[in-house]
């Protein structure tokens, strides 16, 4: 169910006596867990040992936490996770069995606390066994109770490549309903190289397209609407070129959602028909 072939922790103590944990390294060398449920609504095997450390005080009261990694290391690791019930799909993505392999990843999880987070992805990378391959996967996050902030998002695929330097969700996180709140705001930039071939274990269709297509969008909004002001598609060559800019709004429930889209300038060459041919 679980193996590390090397384990280490180290921990500051005398802060534990504060009421804080501080942790300068952990080290996951060699894991391997295996996960698994009879049927999508049994309990996972493991099921007993969560029981056990779950907290057995039924009371409400707040817990304050206050806790800092200053880097995790996790290397040759595998992650399984099977519902015995369900058929495999080869060569597809299947949540119900997915199967991780090469796991690599250095974490530091700078700040968390009871409202507030800072953590920092360095750098990630798997294989799964339908066939994708994370080459790369990184990113710095910060969260209180007033939004989201993401920057430097780095996934790289092995013929794609997506960048979004800035992606924030600004609003009151103590509401339920906080994503429709016209007091939310949220923005972000994209800029993609992207390889279709790369995400043929979730639609096979794109399995012949090895061509990479480069995206640029830029978007904004506020509660239920959202704009993207600048959409740039282009093809290897140029070939195909596509500006557009569109908008989305569902501020209004009893009605369908809205969208107004625009191309601004479209360039096609006879190369680009007959790709669209094909599909």
């Amino acid at each position: 169910m679980l193996g590390i072939s090397r384990f280490s922790v180290k921990i500051d103590i005398p802060s534990l006596f504060r009421g804080k944990i501080r942790i300068s390294s952990v080290q996951l060398f060699g894991l391997d867990a295996r996960l698994n449920r009879a049927h999508p609504k049994a309990p996972l095997n493991c099921q007993f040992l969560i029981d056990t450390f779950a907290s057995k005080d039924t009371t409400k009261s707040e817990k304050s936490i206050d806790l800092r990694i200053n880097s995790v290391l996790i290397r040759r690791g595998q992650i399984h996770y099977d519902v015995l019930s369900e058929s495999n799909t080869p060569r597809r993505f299947n949540p119900h069995h997915i199967g991780i392999s090469e796991l690599s990843a250095t974490i530091s999880l700078k700040a968390l606390q009871t409202d507030s987070l800072n953590a920092q992805i360095r750098r990630m990378s798997f294989n799964e066994q339908s066939g994708l391959q994370l080459k790369k996967f990184a990113l710095r996050a910060t969260a209180n109770s007033r939004g989201i902030y993401l920057h430097d998002l780095n996934l790289t695929l092995p013929g794609t490549i997506v960048s979004i330097d800035t992606f924030t969700v600004a609003g009151n996180f103590t509401e339920p309903d906080f994503l429709s709140d016209t007091q939310t705001t949220y923005m972000g930039r994209l800029s993609a190289s992207v390889t279709p071939a790369d995400i043929a274990c979730f639609v096979p269709a794109l399995q012949h397209f090895q061509d990479s297509v480069h995206i640029d969008m830029a978007f904004h909004g506020r509660g239920k609407q959202a704009r993207c002001s600048n959409f740039y598609l282009a093809s290897p060559h140029k070939a195909l070129e596509v500006h557009a800019e569109g908008m989305l709004d569902h501020s209004n429930p009893s009605q369908p959602p809205y969208f107004f889209g625009e191309i601004t300038q479209a360039d096609v060459d006879e190369n680009a028909i007959s790709g669209l041919y094909i599909i």
